[in-house]
């Protein structure tokens, strides 16, 4: 198993927060790595992401825990990958946790293939885009 993990505190409420994780029409918008293809985020919904090259694309399914946490996850035979984001209000904002877990004995070889972080590195790029566009709206409540 694989698993890379990143932490920020974001100057947002967790509800905006939230706001920004689950509008799929905008993920391009604030550089999340993904591009939507269809589907709604939602609790229970399937949701179809591309990576920004356009070279993969992945159907993950969705739960959502209210304003505190977020899974998607995507299973292919003997390999798995989940995403899950944790959301808990801290000093005026939402300490935010993304966890991408990698598991299967095909996780060396497919987790590329996958529109998530794969890397450490890019999971902290993420999470620095996520905070800039989450902080943005906070700022900014009327051009949501």
């Amino acid at each position: 198993m694989l698993i890379f993990e990143a932490t920020e505190l974001v100057a947002a409420s967790p509800a905006s927060l939230l706001g920004v994780l689950t509008d799929a029409s905008n993920l391009e918008v604030w550089d999340s790595g993904m591009v939507h293809r269809d589907g709604d985020v939602r609790d229970g919904s399937h949701v179809t992401v591309s990576s920004s090259d356009g070279q993969h694309h992945c159907t993950f399914t969705v739960q959502l825990a209210a304003e505190s946490a977020m899974t998607w996850s995507h299973s292919l035979g003997f390999f798995r990958a989940t995403r899950t984001w944790t959301l808990t209000p801290a000093d005026g904002g939402t300490l935010l946790l993304v966890t991408d877990q990698f598991r299967g004995p095909l996780s060396g070889q497919l987790r590329q293939r996958v529109p998530l972080a794969g890397s450490s590195a890019d999971l902290e790029r993420y999470l620095q885009a996520v905070k800039a566009r989450a902080e943005l709206l906070q700022r900014t409540p009327e051009t949501r």
